[in-house]
Order: structure tokens, then sequence, then C-alpha cells
């Protein structure tokens, strides 16, 4: 197993992590989305938490943290965009998405989070639906996040 130690003094897992997102507009219009990244999982005694860099086009790099803890997801975005969702099935919650150009306020209503996480892998199913800051209808989305530990690192 590749641990190693970080200032923290918290084990560290190096993981490969596989995202997929699915977004259905409001006139059911489908697009998807999938990459693989290389990443980090650390085992916190709330959690654990899923560290990965994303390179999104026309900004800088990101880096994006997922809180994964029974029930709930936090993910957070610091960079290029910066921005924090919380998961929790049933809830809703607004949220500001900040990019170079300026700032957005969206509404996140959570269908459906599914979790199931060890210290070497996990598989995250997320179903919600994006709303702007009018309550109108931006899109119906899944998030695939699985993620294993990487035996060739």
């Amino acid at each position: 197993m590749l641990k190693s130690k970080v200032k923290s003094g918290v084990d560290t897992l190096q993981v490969v992590v596989n995202v997929e997102n699915i977004q259905t507009d409001d006139v059911g219009n489908q697009e998807r989305h999938s990459f693989a990244v290389d990443g980090q999982l650390y085992k916190k005694k709330i959690g654990y938490y899923l560290r990965y860099k994303e390179e999104l086009v026309e900004t800088e790099d990101t880096i994006t943290t997922l809180k994964i803890q029974e029930d709930m997801i936090t993910l957070i975005r610091d960079g290029g965009v910066r921005m924090k969702q919380e998961f929790k099935a049933g809830d809703s919650s607004p949220f500001d998405y900040v990019t170079p150009y300026g700032k957005l306020s969206f509404k996140l209503v959570v269908n459906e989070v599914e979790i199931k996480t060890d210290a070497n892998s996990g598989d995250i199913k997320l179903e919600y639906v994006l709303k702007d800051g009018n309550d109108r209808l931006i899109s119906q989305n899944q998030l695939i996040i699985t993620y294993e530990e990487d035996l060739n690192g």
C-alpha cells in the first residue's frame, strides 16, 4: 500500500479518480463529461477527504476537494473557479460560483446521495437539480465519482 505522511500527520493514499457528470437541461438535451485524474485520499475523524486537480478550460487549474461523510458530501473547488456545495439527500441550499469573470448565484436541490467508501476505494453517486437565482431550472444532474488506490503510483 502506498502511504506517506503529510505535515498534519494524516495518512494519505494515492488514488485514481474517475469523474462522470451527466447534465440534462430544461428542454431535455443531455451532455456527458468524464475524465480520470490522479488524486489523494485522506482519512480523518469525521470521514474521508478526496482531493484532485481539475484542468478547466479558460481558467487556471482548480483543486477539487470532496469531504466524504456517512450521509453527506461537501464539494469544494478552489483555484480558477471557487465554490462550495453541500449534498445531503432532501436538502436544498444556495451557493455562489465564482470565476475570474464574476460571481453567479445558484440553488442546489439534492435528490439522492449514495456513498460507498473504505480505506482504498469508493463510489459516490449524486443526483441533483441546479436552479438559477430566480428558482428556474437550469439542469438535472448526475455526478458519479469513483476512486481506487493507485497501484502503479
